[in-house]
C-alpha cells in the first residue's frame, strides 16, 4: 500500500493531530496511524466517518487496492 499523504494533509487542513481523530473515530492512535501510513484499511464504518469528519469522499481510501494483492 502507499502513504495516504493527501489523507495527512487533509487532517492537518482541518486542524487535527493524529491523536485527535484517532479519538473521535473510538480507535486507537496506533490504528489510525496505520489508516493515515497506508498499511492497513480501516473497516467501512471507520471509514465512512472519518470520510465524514475530514470532508472526503470515503471511498478514496479504497482505490486502488483491488490492483494490489
Amino acid at each position: 500500500m502507499k502513504r495516504r499523504e493527501w489523507l495527512k494533509e487533509q487532517r492537518m487542513s482541518k486542524g487535527y493531530t493524529q491523536n485527535e481523530v484517532a479519538n473521535l473515530l473510538h480507535v486507537t492512535p496506533r490504528y489510525y496511524q496505520y489508516i493515515e501510513w497506508g498499511q492497513r484499511s480501516p473497516h467501512v464504518e471507520v471509514g465512512k466517518e472519518l470520510g465524514k469528519l475530514l470532508g472526503f469522499d470515503w471511498t478514496k481510501l479504497y482505490e486502488g487496492e483491488e490492483d494490489e494483492g
